[in-house]
């Protein structure tokens, strides 16, 4: 059709560009690359009560935040400094039955934060792509299919990082453009919550 090119993930606009995750992000990276497990064990301690900051799970952004959190001093919070989150960073669980499942973390939260075991923190080039974008693009079903084909190679659902890296990304290489199709999504999104 006019205006519309074939590829490997199938048709899109020719306006559009397909490339490896690995290519337009500026950051992937996990709890764990802050130390080894037992410099990690030595240096975080997981405390109850509010603290500096607050370790940020799955389960945290899926109760928005009004859960029972686990909270971390500010030296924990210094020593995770590879992981720190200050806002529209996506989130994408590596392991267990959520694998490759993706959240954006918001930004202009109250509290300081620090990611939690289980997940990779990707932070995108935004002179490629827009974080809201990037968001929606890791939803759709042509990445989520190449993540949990990934994922599904081992008996326990499991993602590393070269698997991230490897997936095909495709957005439109306009940046208005990218954005306002992520205020489209997200305005439907609102609408049907």
């Amino acid at each position: 059709a006019e205006g519309y090119k074939n590829t490997e993930i199938g048709v899109i606009p020719e306006d559009w560009e397909i490339d490896e995750v690995g290519n337009v992000i500026s950051i992937l990276t996990d709890f764990t690359a802050n130390g080894s497990f037992a410099s990690l064990a030595e240096n975080v301690h997981y405390l109850t009560k509010p603290n500096y900051a607050r370790l940020v799970r799955l389960t945290d952004i899926r109760a928005n935040f009004a859960n029972d959190g686990i909270y971390i001093t500010k030296e924990a919070y210094c020593f995770l400094e590879k992981s720190k989150l200050f806002g529209n960073e996506l989130l994408v669980a590596n392991v267990g039955a959520n694998t490759g499942y993706s959240f954006k973390f918001p930004s202009g939260l109250s509290f300081k934060a620090s990611l939690g075991p289980n997940m990779f923190l990707l932070r995108f080039n935004e002179k490629i792509i827009n974080p809201n974008f990037s968001f929606y693009a890791f939803n759709s079903s042509y990445l989520l299919d190449q993540l949990f084909s990934k994922a599904s190679s081992s008996a326990q659902p499991k993602l590393n990082k070269q698997n991230v890296r490897e997936c095909l990304i495709c957005y439109p290489k306009k940046l208005p453009e990218q954005l306002a199709i992520a205020t489209a999504l997200s305005d439907v999104d609102a609408l049907i919550s």
